[in-house]
């Protein structure tokens, strides 16, 4: 079986990490138990989990001793290593997690705490509520949460793709201005493409609340969190001493935010601040260690956050195929999921195919190459001979460019990203931008500030020699949400982007996606439970097929025959 997923940790870590501890505590006796315990902690790490229950978790990679897991947690409660208040490793129950991680979590909550507790100066009756919903139609979960920034200092709202977040978060935003004559709100996400989607999603709704708060003054911005915490090489400029000043502040794409990047922006976050905190719990970890907002939703700190923590669960788009896949990896065992795969008709907005797994699979590279033809046909507007800057063009383009989507789980191998690229671009590939063809997707893979540009965001190669330039579509502290030609020796990172990794496609969506999934499925007995999260190889696949709006086509491999 071809794995898409295997723990990255080197085993020359893990060894060094236990001769730390067990140097530390020279009581203890000489045992692979440690050995093992390690690594799969670290392994859990990397898939963004703090804490795992050892009962229920697979063995190491590397198993150094039998009986996992009952004799590794027996050996941890007689060991001695758990005695110690600085003891690396805590145990409750069934559960085990490293101290500094545990102690992290506990401040951060500790933090929210007190902002859901701080009260709301002014509250107003439910029928001056009924009247500024001005007709719309919202649903009980919309309206709940839309009461709530009168009561509650501290706001959780999750859901998934399609279930109404971005009109729950504009008729927030309407009905906290309706309570104060002077406002400072701001909107941020972690990653600049998802704070630009956020800005385009809330455009129309935002430009038609401004202009009729005729008598009240408000202050909006839009921009991502590393440029709210003006990030530098050293650190944030943003703390305790130098505060955020705005009255409201929404967090959209929680589930990319991870500890290091959240506590910032705690420390540098008035308690008074109302702050809303926006995601979807299913979607992958972060990068970064510490998957904050899915801790949030663990049952452990349910009651932390009873009533200031709402999910939307009422699907407005994503019908067909595309909804009911995405419920069904959502609710239950995955297996149910590619059952049901197998059993979406051809007709509808989901498509499973099998390819060979030794090569690039034709379907994908047509595709491409389709989707390089119109890019290079919108792109003619744009320069002739010398940079013409036609506004319609440039829109068309990009609209053209985020139409769609190939997404892998691995950047090696046939069906990785470096793969697809290397039958696209061949030698060219390794020439370097000059190189790749006009009308090539490119992503930038540093944060350049001075130019507004973010890890993950994504533009296009137009023009040719003197003339070539990258167009992006940024977010401007001047010009608000616009396009701009940078000159591509100006930017100091770029790669490829006819395909992207699942993680970098986080905040992201496109019309249609593929997604190539190497790993040959098994067929198994379903559960019969809901599953209250998803792991994380189904986090995986799930923020995969929400990328898409209207159209998915996964690929799997041909089954082997025995």
């Amino acid at each position: 079986m071809n794995k898409i997923i295997d723990s990255d940790w080197p085993n020359g870590f893990c060894e060094e990490l236990t001769k730390i501890i067990k140097c530390r505590y020279s009581k203890l006796q000489t045992t692979f138990h440690l050995d093992d315990l390690v690594e799969v902690l670290l392994h859990a790490l990397s898939e963004g989990e703090l804490e795992i229950n050892i009962l229920n978790s697979p063995p190491p990679k590397n198993q150094r001793e039998a009986g996992w897991p009952y004799s590794h947690l027996n050996w941890l409660l007689e060991s001695g290593l758990l005695n110690s208040d600085d003891s690396p490793i805590i145990v409750r129950g069934n559960n085990i997690s490293w101290r500094r991680w545990n102690n992290e979590t506990q401040l951060i909550i500790n933090d929210l705490r007190k902002r859901k507790s701080i009260p709301k100066k002014k509250k107003v009756t439910n029928d001056r509520f009924e009247h500024n919903m001005e007709g719309k139609k919202l649903n009980d979960q919309q309206t709940l949460a839309i009461k709530a920034v009168d009561e509650y200092n501290l706001i959780l709202i999750s859901g998934g793709p399609g279930t109404g977040k971005t009109i729950t978060i504009s008729e927030m935003i309407r009905r906290v201005i309706s309570l104060k004559q002077k406002i400072i709100v701001g909107l941020t996400a972690p990653t600049g493409k998802a704070t630009r989607r956020l800005k385009e999603t809330l455009q129309e709704d935002l430009n038609r609340i401004l202009n009729n708060q005729h008598n009240v003054s408000v202050n909006l911005t839009c921009t991502t969190l590393h440029r709210l915490l003006e990030a530098t090489p050293n650190g944030f400029r943003r703390n305790k001493e130098k505060p955020i000043e705005l009255d409201l502040l929404i967090v959209d794409e929680m589930s990319m935010v991870d500890f290091s990047l959240f506590k910032a922006l705690l420390d540098a976050l008035p308690l008074e601040t109302q702050l809303v905190l926006v995601g979807d719990p299913n979607q992958l970890p972060p990068i970064g260690t510490g998957a904050i907002w899915h801790i949030l939703h663990q049952k452990q700190f349910e009651d932390s956050f009873k009533n200031c923590s709402i999910q939307l669960t009422k699907l407005y788009r994503n019908k067909g195929a595309l909804a009911l896949i995405s419920s069904t990896l959502r609710k239950y065992d995955s297996s149910i999921f590619w059952k049901q795969l197998k059993e979406i008709s051809k007709t509808d907005n989901v498509e499973l195919h099998t390819e060979d797994i030794n090569s690039t699979p034709p379907i994908v590279l047509e595709q491409l190459y389709e989707h390089l033809r119109k890019l290079n046909k919108t792109i003619k507007g744009i320069y002739r001979g010398k940079i013409l800057i036609e506004e319609n063009s440039l829109e068309c383009s990009l609209k053209t460019l985020e139409s769609l989507m190939v997404l892998c789980p691995n950047k090696k191998g046939f069906w990785g990203v470096e793969g697809i690229h290397r039958s696209l671009l061949g030698e060219s590939l390794d020439k370097g931008v000059e190189s790749w063809p006009e009308g090539t997707p490119v992503m930038c893979t540093q944060n350049q500030l001075d130019l507004d540009l973010s890890n993950g965001d994504i533009g296009l190669i137009v023009g040719q020699g003197v003339n070539r330039r990258i167009l992006f579509r940024i977010i401007s502290e001047t010009s608000g949400l616009t396009t701009r030609l940078i000159h591509p020796a100006r930017i100091k990172l770029l790669e490829p982007a006819f395909a992207t990794t699942i993680h970098k496609s986080q905040g992201s969506e496109a019309k249609h996606v593929f997604l190539l999934w190497p790993e040959i499925h098994i067929d198994e007995n379903p559960k019969d439970s809901e599953n209250q999260c998803l792991n994380y190889k189904e986090k995986l696949l799930y923020t995969a097929i929400t990328r898409a709006k209207e159209r998915l086509d996964i690929i799997t491999p041909f089954k082997q025959e025995l």
